[in-house]
């Protein structure tokens, strides 16, 4: 008898833990900052951020953002984001995003040619994820893509967009 109780009582324990430790994640921001400090220290990309607040799914707040792998570097003035995060079917629905100003500015690279893209339209053409995510409202009020030379290759005042991307950009 205790043996049935107690094989049903740990999943539904798991199953709670899981469930408070999801809400958490997403719903919190000390969850946000969680998720940010890991995200930090990847190993493949360097992040960082002058402030960090509110909650990934209600709002996200970022100042001073700062993304930079070996190919890209990414200033974002400030950006605000929520996210919807489905685990049944998996996706992920970007509720809006609102952002100051996006200096994207490509690095030199070291590859050999035949392994670099040969452009920004074939690298847009090359994202794949392993999950659907859905844009809703996305508003960005100035975008620069500079490229290796340092010279502007697209400047962008404004921005408003809205869309889905899985296996390719749709």
């Amino acid at each position: 008898m205790f043996a049935q109780h107690l094989a049903l009582a740990v999943p539904a324990l798991l199953l709670t833990l899981g469930a408070g430790a999801w809400n958490w994640l997403l719903h919190s921001e000390s969850g946000a900052r969680w998720l940010f400090g890991k995200l930090q220290s990847s190993p493949s990309f360097s992040l960082d951020a002058a402030s960090v607040s509110g909650d990934i799914g209600a709002g996200l707040q970022l100042t001073g953002l700062v993304f930079e792998n070996g190919t890209v570097r990414v200033d974002i003035t400030e950006i605000e984001a929520a996210v919807n995060v489905d685990l049944l079917p998996p996706s992920v629905h970007l509720d809006f995003l609102r952002s100051g100003a996006i200096g994207i500015q490509a690095k030199q690279n070291t590859e050999p040619a035949d392994e670099q893209p040969a452009n920004l339209e074939e690298t847009i053409q090359a994202l794949t994820l392993p999950i659907p995510v859905h844009v809703h409202d996305v508003r960005v009020s100035r975008l620069e893509y500079l490229d290796q030379a340092q010279k502007p290759v697209i400047e962008l005042e404004s921005l408003q967009l809205r869309g889905s991307i899985h296996k390719a950009l749709v």
